[in-house]
């Protein structure tokens, strides 16, 4: 009785919600899905941070642990799959884990898109008075190739891993965050509110990285740091989401995801600024630079929904 209860009262809230004209399963399911997925994911990639947070293992660890810690979303998925007694393959496809030469395009765009933000932050750099330097000029490939040449070769470069490597490592996250997520929020919420509540719940996955370890935002291990992350987050979520819904994939976001990661260490050294709140890739620069993308992306038609939300 209970339970009915709890599930008549989240209907009486739901109803005041507004309607898409999308197709939205059973609320209570969803709820219980949601539920699952959230203990999973954020439990298990928690627990992995322990050992480092209280310095049970060394640092030189910390890139293994973010490795594996990518993958808690997909074990959170299998477990929500398992719940509604779905074959996992079938189950995968249905929540994006597809890619067929009509939506060939939008796997390299993905990868291109954080290019985009990397130029427009530089720009927005130049413009409010920051110095802009080479990020690889005092590396040994550029006394070898030249400053500019180096540079082109490391854009590459981290292109070349945006789509390999890095999209491999990225999917574990985005079959959550790009993939059942979005087939549970976006059609009662829309692109725009579901951008925001991934978002939210992707950088407060982060959290004890940023808290405890500063990561990201090594002078700002607090309340400043994690609020900036939620900013560049909801706003990466929003242009992901947009990939996800005109490709019917979830490698598109994947792919923007890993060339974030690629070119994160460029973008940071190429704007000479101690606080990388104003800096990117997850400072101000980056988040207006991502703003302007994702305005422009707003006026952008989109008509090539999923069947299941339909």
């Amino acid at each position: 009785m209970r339970g009915t209860t709890t599930e008549s009262n989240w209907r009486k809230i739901y109803k005041y919600i507004p309607q898409s004209k999308y197709h939205v399963s059973d609320l209570g399911e969803d709820i219980r899905g949601l539920l699952i997925y959230v203990t999973v994911a954020f439990t298990t990639a928690y627990l992995m941070d322990i050992p480092i947070i209280l310095k049970l293992v060394g640092m030189k660890y910390l890139p293994l642990i973010l490795a594996a810690r990518m993958y808690a979303p997909f074990l959170a998925v299998i477990a929500v799959i398992t719940l509604t007694r779905k074959p996992i393959l079938r189950g995968l496809k249905e929540l994006g884990i597809r890619l067929s030469m009509k939506n060939l395009k939008y796997f390299f765009l993905g990868a291109g898109i954080p290019y985009a933000i990397y130029a427009l932050g530089t720009l927005y750099a130049y413009i409010l008075g920051f110095r802009v330097v080479n990020p690889v000029a005092k590396l040994p490939l550029a006394k070898i190739f030249g400053p500019v040449n180096a540079l082109i070769i490391a854009l590459a470069g981290a292109y070349i891993a945006a789509i390999t490597v890095n999209t491999a490592l990225a999917l574990g996250e985005e079959i959550g965050w790009r993939g059942y997520l979005y087939t549970l929020l976006r059609p009662r919420f829309g692109l725009t509110v579901s951008s925001i509540i991934i978002g939210t719940m992707w950088a407060l996955w982060h959290a004890p990285l940023i808290l405890y370890l500063g990561y990201n935002y090594p002078h700002h291990r607090d309340i400043v740091g994690l609020g900036m992350f939620v900013l560049i987050c909801s706003v990466w979520s929003y242009i992901m989401l947009y990939l996800r819904e005109v490709s019917g994939s979830v490698l598109p976001p994947a792919t923007m995801h890993g060339a974030i990661n690629a070119l994160g260490g460029l973008m940071m050294f190429t704007v000479d600024v101690k606080d990388e709140v104003y800096s990117m890739p997850v400072g101000l620069l980056s988040i207006l630079a991502s703003l302007t993308l994702a305005i422009l992306i707003a006026t952008l038609p989109r008509t090539k929904m999923l069947p299941s939300l339909r």
